[in-house]
């Protein structure tokens, strides 16, 4: 799963590993942590209205 934070990372313009690791560590206390693309910091994405629909994760999972 850390695949998608180091990609958005890379192509964002930050180092890839720094902002995995920065993620990793918000996560223990901040499970809607995300990558803010244009700032480079991790924060709460639920607060900045960056969600996942369910119905597309659940696709995700059954492959439809």
């Amino acid at each position: 799963m850390e695949i998608v934070p180091k990609t958005l990372a890379e192509n964002a313009g930050f180092d890839a590993i720094d902002k995995a690791i920065e993620l990793k560590n918000k996560h223990e206390t901040n499970k809607n942590a995300g990558l803010n693309a244009y700032t480079g910091e991790i924060a709460d994405m639920l607060k900045l209205g960056v969600v996942e629909p369910l119905r597309v994760r659940f696709r995700h999972f059954i492959g439809n």
